[in-house]
């Protein structure tokens, strides 16, 4: 009898340790929660309720957990789920941002959006008008960071105030401390009525509520999402047992009816009880019916203001235009786009004709009239309208007819406006950058051209200046001959100048520059100009005394004298006219500059001046506009090209022109160059002749691929007292050198030739002989050429056409 009491008190031993052990197993799970009615909150007799906790407890109870509740503020629930001091915290809003920090089940509790709400009364209607005032968030609401970034679209500035609860929103909002604050829509749907507080139309933020986790730590999550996957197939779980009770059995956040309503209807039923079957029928009607409007209603607002957002955030401005009417509304970011507060304007078609510019206002109206006639789908105008400031803004206006009268007639247009000044301008700097490539081009193309006759050309002239010289040493100088041989040098001096004029235009040439006193200048082309010029065009000239020399090239200057006087006499045509030719100085200050046409930086002081005035036909705005554009002219045969090379020799000499015209009356081109210190009584006559009687002794290789020129540089050379062997091509060039290397002291190279141009030629021969001395003749400019040969020995250049006098200097100065 003992044994088996034995027994049956060991048995019950066993049985309560493992009793006790499975209950010590029990898992303890640590929840955050906080006040957020009705997802979480703590019941009138201290326990937390809500729909959260009524989920959660149910699954607690199936998995066995032991709930631990730790209350705090929002950010305090954040802080400890940060730090793993919670192991599941309930009520929280998923965002990608968050999940970086914590883990969150992947089935959602709930949906939800912010909310904004104001004063009773408030003006605060949209986004912009809470610039300036204070706003109401909570510290750590996903919903704050969302308005942040709104505001920052809009650029708007409120002061937002933080709290540590959605009920101090609403309270800060009724004792009116601020002016507006945020809360999640379904906290204000059931508690807004406790407050003064008055809901807007402004939602943001569609956002899922869901459990989280610690970083990591997802088996808690994984067996609530089984869970409450389950859950929410099952219509009579405790899922949607607490859906009804604290949502009116609402996930989508859509309203229910109340249930004093239905415990309202269950007492109109009993006490109509003779009407039960119709009144039930009719209420079920209505109530579907009722239903629908509201889904439609609710569904109209959030499209309403998902539409007013999508504006906003697009920056347009919306017009509604009723034409039968004409009374026209505009949205309030149309009038702030253009300056104006709400009343500025009055809503008519004529204040909208009012604001558009002149220029734009018939070509608009022309496709108005064309879409109100149904000549097009839709109507869109890009014109100018002038802001409150007086600015003029770029508009791109799009509408259509939306609505037509019974007669058929279109009633009511509505459209959007759209700012598209920065657009505007980044196209203007397009198409000037563009012009100017093209310009770049237009000069790339003037180079390529004149470089490719250049030298031809040169060669010509170098044969006509050449032989010109030496019939003049070989004729007597009382020879009736004289004069002409004279016209046909000074004739072929200035194509030489035109020919330097191309490329230093074009930019493959160089300015020579010397000290230019412009009145000998001015007289020395006086015959040439009365012979360029209409014997019914009276050429005079006023030139003043004792002027300043100037640093310029003889050549290009004369270019621009040239071309202003034949433009002149041009502009005159066949009527009696005069052209007057003026020299002096002026002291030009930098307003005086600022109206010229100018080299980038000048400065002040004195200037010489060359002024070309006609009494022609004058010239508009348009033309003295596109006067200095490369290939503009006025003429039927005309290039283009005589004033942009007027202008860009000018700039070239770090001067400025200054155009005076009036049409019908005539033009003033007064050219200015920088004057110098010296005068030109303090200089000898800078044309004086040169030596004629030095002689030089040895044999000169020539080497050029024209015959012309070998033969004129032989008889030139053999004049100046040397000996003279000849070779066509630079490698016909070292063959000859070769054979005459012991009696050859000097070499006059070719740049261009075929099979081995110049600069190889130049290479091979020196070495041969280093010492050899080589001057290298050219159609280009001395610079460019000095300049590809820097530091290789070259001892001169002689640029093509060149004549006697300044071979002889070129040979003196490389064999002394």
């Amino acid at each position: 009898m003992f044994f088996k009491s034995k027994k049956k008190l060991l048995f019950l031993t066993l049985f309560f340790c493992s009793l006790a052990t499975i209950v010590s197993a029990a898992q303890t799970v640590r929840v955050g929660v906080y006040e957020n009615k009705p997802l979480v909150f703590k019941g009138e007799n201290g326990s937390y309720q809500g729909l959260c906790i009524d989920v959660l407890r149910e699954i607690a109870q199936r998995e066995g957990w032991q709930l631990e509740y730790i209350s705090g503020s929002w950010p305090e629930c954040l802080e400890r789920l940060g730090d793993a001091k919670v192991d599941l915290q309930v009520a929280i809003a998923w965002s990608k941002e968050r999940a970086k920090s914590f883990s969150f089940s992947k089935e959602p509790l709930f949906i939800n959006w912010g909310a904004l709400y104001v004063q009773p009364g408030s003006d605060i209607e949209s986004i912009v008008d809470l610039a300036g005032r204070k706003v109401a968030v909570l510290k750590g609401d996903i919903h704050y960071k969302a308005l942040v970034d709104l505001l920052a679209q809009f650029k708007t500035e409120p002061l937002l105030v933080e709290v540590d609860g959605y009920g101090d929103v609403f309270n800060k909002i009724g004792s009116r401390e601020i002016d507006a604050g945020l809360v999640n829509r379904l906290y204000g749907s059931l508690n807004d009525w406790q407050y003064k507080v008055e809901r807007t139309s402004m939602i943001l933020n569609p956002i899922e509520v869901r459990y989280a986790a610690p970083l990591g730590s997802i088996t808690l999550l994984a067996k609530i999402d089984r869970h409450l996957e389950k859950m929410k197939s099952d219509n009579g779980s405790i899922y949607h047992q607490s859906m009804n009770r604290w949502m009116g059995g609402s996930a989508g956040g859509q309203w229910q009816a109340p249930v004093w309503l239905l415990w309202l209807l269950v007492i109109a039923g009993l006490f109509f009880l003779a009407l039960l079957l119709v009144n039930a029928l009719l209420k079920r009607k209505v109530a579907a019916r009722t239903a629908q409007l509201r889904q439609s209603n609710e569904a109209l607002i959030a499209s309403r203001e998902r539409f007013v957002l999508a504006i906003e955030g697009a920056r347009l401005g919306l017009w509604d235009w009723n034409v039968i009417t004409n009374e026209l509304v505009w949205n309030d970011y149309m009038l702030i786009m253009l300056g104006y507060e709400p009343g500025d304007l009055k809503h008519s078609y004529a204040s909208w004709e009012k604001l558009v510019h002149p220029q734009d206002l018939p070509g608009v109206e022309v496709l108005i009239e064309e879409h109100l006639k149904g000549e097009s789908s839709v109507y869109e105008s890009e014109y100018r309208m002038q802001s409150k400031a007086g600015t003029w803004l770029w508009i791109l206006d799009r509408g259509r007819v939306l609505q037509f009268a019974e007669d058929g007639r279109p009633e009511r247009f509505v459209g959007t406006h759209l700012d598209i000044t920065e657009r505007k301008a980044a196209e203007d700097e397009r198409l000037q950058f563009e012009s100017q490539m093209q310009h770049t081009q237009k000069l790339e193309s003037l180079g390529v051209l004149a470089g490719g006759i250049a030298h031809d050309f040169n060669n010509i002239l170098t044969a006509i200046l050449g032989n010109a010289d030496l019939a003049r040493m070989e004729i007597s100088p009382l020879s009736p001959a004289v004069p002409r041989i004279e016209a046909i040098n000074m004739a072929a001096l200035r194509a030489a100048g035109l020919a330097q004029q191309m490329l230093a235009y074009s930019g493959r040439g160089k300015f020579v520059s010397e000290d230019i006193n412009i009145n000998e200048l001015v007289e020395e082309m006086g015959h040439l100009l009365a012979v360029a010029i209409p014997k019914k065009v009276v050429l005079r000239y006023h030139v003043a005394e004792n002027l300043p020399l100037i640093d310029a090239d003889a050549a290009q200057i004369r270019q621009v004298v040239m071309n202003l006087i034949t433009n002149a006499a041009e502009a005159i045509g066949e009527r009696s006219g005069v052209v007057t030719v003026t020299t002096g100085l002026i002291d030009c200050s930098e307003s005086y500059l600022d109206e010229t046409f100018a080299y980038d930086e000048l400065e002040t002081g004195f200037y010489v001046f060359v002024e070309v005035a006609d009494t022609g036909c004058g010239m508009d705005a348009n033309t003295k506009r596109k006067l200095f554009d490369p290939f503009f002219t006025t003429k039927f045969t005309g290039r283009g090209l005589g004033m942009a090379a007027v202008l860009g020799i000018v700039r070239g000499h770090k001067g400025a022109i200054k155009v005076y015209s009036e049409l019908g009356k005539g033009s003033t081109f007064k050219v200015l160059i920088p004057a110098l210190e010296r005068h030109a009584s303090e200089i000898n006559h800078r044309l004086k002749e040169e030596s004629n009687d030095w002689q030089g002794t040895g044999t000169i290789l020539l080497v050029d691929d024209e015959e012309t020129i070998r033969a004129l540089g032989k008889e030139m050379l053999n004049m100046l007292g040397f000996a003279v062997v000849m070779a066509e091509d630079g490698r016909e060039a070292l063959d000859v050198f070769q054979a005459n290397k012991s009696d050859i002291v000097a070499v006059i190279l070719d740049l261009t030739m075929p099979h081995m141009d110049g600069v190889e030629a130049y290479r091979k021969l020196r070495q041969l002989d280093k010492d050899i001395k080589v001057i290298v003749a050219s159609g280009y400019s001395e610079s460019d050429i000095s300049e590809r040969f820097s530091g290789k020995g070259l001892v001169g250049v002689i640029q093509k056409p060149f004549q006697l006098f300044e071979l002889r200097e070129k040979l003196k100065k490389a064999l002394p």
